[in-house]
């Protein structure tokens, strides 16, 4: 079904199999604690790591909390523990990307969702503004067609976890083309 400017694409925290995997595997290993007379795993008391942990993971897949809402103003990304609520404005998006990063020591895969925006000028300690960073745009103009590098030089990146929550990669996509028509889309959304 085609998205209609009163529409909106709102995606929310939940249980998901690996969110579920993830909150079992951390309170096993708290509960090696509990038994009597057994060691915990590695020598440490692991408890005080992972029990804020464990409660973040908990709590987030249980609020039932928007993680990302799509709507005809922008994109907002909902807030989760160590994390700030942001919207951008479409006016300011230049592309969403879908992807998976490594966790864990290269373990496994988490999936992320990517915002690539412009928010005026980088502040002086912003890393856009490192040598590093600019290095690398230097290199990119001379290797990389010039539009796609006019596109993403200066943007910022805004990122959300999605391991616990349940998305429709098509739905994403045709909410994103159905707003903004002009934002880059990548990565597994399609």
């Amino acid at each position: 079904m085609p998205i209609s400017s009163a529409d909106s694409y709102e995606i929310r925290y939940g249980w998901t199999r690996r969110g579920a995997w993830i909150a079992l595997t951390l309170a096993s290993f708290m509960g090696v604690g509990l038994i009597p007379g057994a060691e915990p795993p590695v020598g440490l008391l692991l408890e005080p790591l992972l029990a804020p942990i464990l409660a973040a993971t908990v709590l987030t897949a249980s609020c039932r909390r928007t993680a990302v809402l799509i709507d005809q103003k922008g994109i907002t990304l909902g807030r989760v523990p160590f994390t700030h609520r942001e919207f951008v404005p479409w006016s300011e998006i230049v592309s969403v990307d879908l992807c998976s990063v490594m966790a864990g020591s290269g373990r496994f895969r988490v999936p992320v969702l990517d915002v690539r925006h412009r928010q005026g000028a980088a502040p002086q300690w912003h890393p856009a503004n490192s040598p590093g960073v600019q290095a690398i745009d230097t290199y990119l103009a001379n290797h990389v067609d010039a539009d796609f590098v006019e596109t993403f030089r200066g943007t910022t990146m805004s990122t959300r976890g999605m391991v616990l929550c349940r998305l429709d990669p098509a739905r994403l996509k045709e909410a994103i083309q159905g707003f903004a028509p002009g934002v880059r889309v990548f990565g597994d959304v399609d």
